[in-house]
Protein backbone atom coordinates (compact mmCIF):
# COMPACT_ATOMS: atom_id res chain seq x y z
CA UNK A 1 0.00 0.00 0.00
CA UNK A 2 1.23 3.56 -0.83
CA UNK A 3 1.46 6.56 1.79
CA UNK A 4 2.91 9.92 1.66
CA UNK A 5 6.53 9.12 1.64
CA UNK A 6 6.41 7.21 -1.49
CA UNK A 7 7.56 9.30 -4.18
CA UNK A 8 4.82 7.58 -6.54
CA UNK A 9 1.88 8.54 -4.27
CA UNK A 10 -0.76 10.57 -5.50
CA UNK A 11 -3.56 11.13 -3.01
CA UNK A 12 -7.09 10.52 -4.71
CA UNK A 13 -9.01 13.55 -5.33
CA UNK A 14 -11.91 13.21 -4.32
CA UNK A 15 -15.18 14.10 -6.95
CA UNK A 16 -17.44 16.21 -6.59
CA UNK A 17 -21.00 15.70 -8.03
CA UNK A 18 -21.69 17.42 -11.30
CA UNK A 19 -24.47 20.05 -10.82
CA UNK A 20 -27.46 19.69 -13.40
CA UNK A 21 -29.90 22.25 -14.07
CA UNK A 22 -33.34 20.86 -15.27
CA UNK A 23 -36.11 23.62 -16.66
CA UNK A 24 -39.68 21.72 -16.95
CA UNK A 25 -42.02 22.84 -19.53
CA UNK A 26 -45.30 21.76 -18.46
CA UNK A 27 -48.59 20.46 -20.30
CA UNK A 28 -51.71 18.07 -20.18
CA UNK A 29 -49.80 15.23 -22.33
CA UNK A 30 -46.11 16.29 -22.64
CA UNK A 31 -43.17 18.08 -20.29
CA UNK A 32 -40.31 19.18 -22.06
CA UNK A 33 -37.37 19.18 -20.09
CA UNK A 34 -34.19 20.98 -21.05
CA UNK A 35 -31.08 19.70 -18.96
CA UNK A 36 -28.38 22.97 -18.22
CA UNK A 37 -24.52 22.25 -16.66
CA UNK A 38 -23.06 24.69 -14.76
CA UNK A 39 -21.50 26.53 -17.83
CA UNK A 40 -24.81 27.10 -19.12
CA UNK A 41 -24.77 24.77 -21.54
CA UNK A 42 -27.45 22.51 -23.14
CA UNK A 43 -26.45 18.95 -22.65
CA UNK A 44 -29.96 17.19 -23.04
CA UNK A 45 -33.16 17.99 -24.14
CA UNK A 46 -36.00 15.56 -23.20
CA UNK A 47 -40.09 15.24 -24.11
CA UNK A 48 -41.94 13.01 -21.63
CA UNK A 49 -45.24 11.97 -21.35
CA UNK A 50 -47.02 13.33 -18.31
CA UNK A 51 -47.12 10.53 -16.74
CA UNK A 52 -45.35 10.35 -12.75
CA UNK A 53 -43.75 7.11 -13.27
CA UNK A 54 -42.46 8.48 -16.90
CA UNK A 55 -41.01 11.81 -15.35
CA UNK A 56 -39.29 9.98 -12.53
CA UNK A 57 -37.91 7.02 -14.42
CA UNK A 58 -36.27 10.37 -16.90
CA UNK A 59 -34.98 12.11 -13.74
CA UNK A 60 -33.65 9.46 -11.95
CA UNK A 61 -31.48 8.11 -14.83
CA UNK A 62 -29.67 11.64 -14.95
CA UNK A 63 -26.35 11.95 -13.46
CA UNK A 64 -25.48 14.66 -11.03
CA UNK A 65 -27.12 16.86 -8.27
CA UNK A 66 -30.13 17.73 -10.35
CA UNK A 67 -31.73 21.16 -9.39
CA UNK A 68 -35.42 21.51 -11.09
CA UNK A 69 -37.54 24.61 -11.69
CA UNK A 70 -41.38 24.78 -12.98
CA UNK A 71 -43.82 27.59 -13.47
CA UNK A 72 -46.39 27.47 -10.61
CA UNK A 73 -49.46 25.82 -12.98
CA UNK A 74 -52.55 23.57 -12.55
CA UNK A 75 -50.21 20.42 -12.00
CA UNK A 76 -47.03 21.83 -9.99
CA UNK A 77 -47.97 20.42 -6.81
CA UNK A 78 -48.53 16.87 -7.82
CA UNK A 79 -45.29 17.54 -9.83
CA UNK A 80 -43.78 18.79 -6.49
CA UNK A 81 -44.61 15.54 -4.58
CA UNK A 82 -43.63 13.21 -7.51
CA UNK A 83 -40.46 14.58 -8.33
CA UNK A 84 -39.16 16.40 -5.03
CA UNK A 85 -37.51 12.91 -3.38
CA UNK A 86 -35.79 12.16 -6.37
CA UNK A 87 -33.35 15.40 -6.63
CA UNK A 88 -31.33 17.61 -4.81
CA UNK A 89 -33.49 20.92 -4.87
CA UNK A 90 -36.96 21.60 -6.59
CA UNK A 91 -38.42 25.24 -7.14
CA UNK A 92 -41.89 26.45 -8.02
CA UNK A 93 -41.59 29.89 -9.24
CA UNK A 94 -44.49 32.87 -10.91
CA UNK A 95 -44.71 32.69 -14.89
CA UNK A 96 -43.07 35.51 -15.81
CA UNK A 97 -44.37 37.29 -19.53
CA UNK A 98 -42.81 36.58 -22.26
CA UNK A 99 -42.37 37.58 -25.97
CA UNK A 100 -44.01 36.47 -29.33
CA UNK A 101 -41.28 33.83 -29.55
CA UNK A 102 -42.05 30.99 -27.67
CA UNK A 103 -41.63 27.21 -27.72
CA UNK A 104 -41.88 24.41 -24.92
CA UNK A 105 -37.86 23.74 -25.78
CA UNK A 106 -36.84 27.26 -25.64
CA UNK A 107 -39.28 27.81 -21.99
CA UNK A 108 -37.82 24.67 -20.66
CA UNK A 109 -34.65 26.53 -21.31
CA UNK A 110 -35.31 29.76 -19.63
CA UNK A 111 -36.62 27.80 -16.64
CA UNK A 112 -33.08 26.10 -16.19
CA UNK A 113 -31.22 29.11 -16.92
CA UNK A 114 -33.06 30.92 -14.27
CA UNK A 115 -32.49 28.88 -11.59
CA UNK A 116 -28.74 28.68 -12.82
CA UNK A 117 -28.44 32.14 -12.34
CA UNK A 118 -30.58 32.91 -9.49
CA UNK A 119 -32.74 35.03 -11.83
CA UNK A 120 -35.82 33.77 -10.22
CA UNK A 121 -37.88 36.46 -9.57
CA UNK A 122 -41.18 35.12 -7.37
CA UNK A 123 -41.05 31.62 -5.57
CA UNK A 124 -44.08 29.49 -4.78
CA UNK A 125 -43.58 27.89 -1.64
CA UNK A 126 -44.79 24.56 -1.73
CA UNK A 127 -44.57 21.83 0.83
CA UNK A 128 -45.77 18.28 0.02
CA UNK A 129 -48.75 17.01 1.84
CA UNK A 130 -48.47 19.55 4.71
CA UNK A 131 -51.65 21.27 4.80
CA UNK A 132 -53.30 19.56 1.81
CA UNK A 133 -56.53 19.72 2.56
CA UNK A 134 -56.29 23.41 4.13
CA UNK A 135 -54.73 24.93 1.09
CA UNK A 136 -57.15 23.38 -1.05
CA UNK A 137 -60.32 24.61 0.91
CA UNK A 138 -58.61 28.15 0.95
CA UNK A 139 -58.19 28.42 -2.88
CA UNK A 140 -61.68 26.50 -3.54
CA UNK A 141 -62.95 29.57 -1.11
CA UNK A 142 -61.31 31.88 -3.25
CA UNK A 143 -62.67 30.60 -6.35
CA UNK A 144 -66.33 31.13 -4.60
CA UNK A 145 -65.26 34.17 -3.51
CA UNK A 146 -65.01 35.74 -6.94
CA UNK A 147 -67.52 33.72 -8.31
CA UNK A 148 -70.13 35.29 -5.77
CA UNK A 149 -68.71 39.06 -7.08
CA UNK A 150 -69.09 38.19 -10.31
CA UNK A 151 -72.83 36.79 -10.02
CA UNK A 152 -73.47 40.05 -7.96
CA UNK A 153 -72.20 42.08 -10.90
CA UNK A 154 -74.34 40.16 -13.18
CA UNK A 155 -77.30 40.25 -11.42
CA UNK A 156 -77.08 44.26 -11.08
CA UNK A 157 -76.10 45.12 -14.65
CA UNK A 158 -79.32 42.88 -15.81
CA UNK A 159 -81.24 45.40 -13.30
CA UNK A 160 -79.48 48.70 -13.81
CA UNK A 161 -79.86 48.22 -17.66
CA UNK A 162 -83.83 48.87 -17.40
CA UNK A 163 -82.91 52.50 -16.16
CA UNK A 164 -84.02 50.79 -12.22
CA UNK A 165 -82.24 51.70 -9.42
CA UNK A 166 -80.58 48.93 -7.22
CA UNK A 167 -78.38 51.10 -4.98
CA UNK A 168 -77.26 48.83 -2.13
CA UNK A 169 -77.30 45.10 -1.33
CA UNK A 170 -80.99 44.43 -1.04
CA UNK A 171 -80.99 43.25 -4.57
CA UNK A 172 -78.49 40.19 -3.48
CA UNK A 173 -80.93 39.20 -0.81
CA UNK A 174 -83.06 36.48 -2.17
CA UNK A 175 -86.19 37.84 0.74
CA UNK A 176 -86.07 41.38 -0.99
CA UNK A 177 -85.16 40.37 -4.54
CA UNK A 178 -88.54 40.26 -6.27
CA UNK A 179 -89.04 44.10 -5.36
CA UNK A 180 -86.85 44.60 -8.32
CA UNK A 181 -87.63 41.66 -10.75
CA UNK A 182 -90.86 42.81 -11.11
CA UNK A 183 -90.13 45.78 -12.70
CA UNK A 184 -88.21 44.04 -15.32
CA UNK A 185 -90.10 43.53 -18.58
CA UNK A 186 -91.40 39.73 -19.14
CA UNK A 187 -89.10 38.03 -21.02
CA UNK A 188 -85.76 39.16 -18.77
CA UNK A 189 -87.90 38.53 -15.17
CA UNK A 190 -86.90 34.82 -15.84
CA UNK A 191 -83.40 35.64 -16.55
CA UNK A 192 -83.07 37.77 -13.34
CA UNK A 193 -84.51 35.00 -11.22
CA UNK A 194 -81.97 32.38 -13.01
CA UNK A 195 -79.09 34.82 -12.04
CA UNK A 196 -80.18 35.18 -8.41
CA UNK A 197 -80.72 31.11 -7.86
CA UNK A 198 -77.04 30.93 -9.15
CA UNK A 199 -76.05 34.00 -6.58
CA UNK A 200 -77.99 31.67 -4.20
CA UNK A 201 -76.13 28.96 -4.64
CA UNK A 202 -72.79 29.77 -4.29
CA UNK A 203 -73.34 31.81 -1.53
CA UNK A 204 -74.83 28.32 0.22
CA UNK A 205 -71.43 26.88 -1.14
CA UNK A 206 -69.30 29.65 0.28
CA UNK A 207 -70.65 29.91 3.74
CA UNK A 208 -70.50 26.24 4.40
CA UNK A 209 -66.84 26.40 3.50
CA UNK A 210 -66.52 29.43 6.64
CA UNK A 211 -66.75 26.12 9.30
CA UNK A 212 -64.26 24.02 7.56
CA UNK A 213 -62.07 26.73 7.12
CA UNK A 214 -61.94 27.72 11.22
CA UNK A 215 -61.39 24.08 12.39
CA UNK A 216 -57.85 24.19 14.42
CA UNK A 217 -55.16 22.23 12.95
CA UNK A 218 -54.73 18.81 14.94
CA UNK A 219 -51.57 19.19 16.82
CA UNK A 220 -48.60 16.66 19.07
CA UNK A 221 -49.35 13.15 19.36
CA UNK A 222 -53.01 13.62 17.55
CA UNK A 223 -51.57 15.00 14.57
CA UNK A 224 -48.53 12.09 14.67
CA UNK A 225 -50.97 9.32 14.79
CA UNK A 226 -53.11 10.93 11.65
CA UNK A 227 -49.72 11.30 9.75
CA UNK A 228 -48.98 7.77 9.80
CA UNK A 229 -52.93 6.60 9.25
CA UNK A 230 -52.85 9.11 6.07
CA UNK A 231 -49.66 7.38 5.09
CA UNK A 232 -51.22 4.02 5.63
CA UNK A 233 -54.37 5.12 3.40
CA UNK A 234 -52.35 6.44 0.86
CA UNK A 235 -50.13 3.51 0.15
CA UNK A 236 -53.42 1.21 -0.31
CA UNK A 237 -55.74 4.02 -2.03
CA UNK A 238 -53.53 6.34 -3.62
CA UNK A 239 -50.98 6.46 -6.14
CA UNK A 240 -49.17 9.89 -6.15
CA UNK A 241 -47.73 8.86 -9.33
CA UNK A 242 -50.61 8.90 -11.10
CA UNK A 243 -51.42 12.34 -12.49
CA UNK A 244 -54.97 14.17 -10.94
CA UNK A 245 -57.62 14.02 -14.16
Amino acid sequence: MGCSNDPGFEPRRRRTAMERYLGLDVHRESCTFSVVSEAGKQVQRQVVETNGRALVSFVRQLAGRLHVCLEEGEWSQWLYEVLSPHVAEMVVVWPERRGPAKSDALDARELAERLRTGRLGRVVYKAPRRYLRLRELARVYGLLSRDVARSKNRLKSLVRRRGIDCTGEGVYQPEQRDRWLVQLPAGLRSIGELLGVGLDCLEELKGGLRPLLAQPIVGGTERARRRVGDHRRRRTLEDPLQRPG
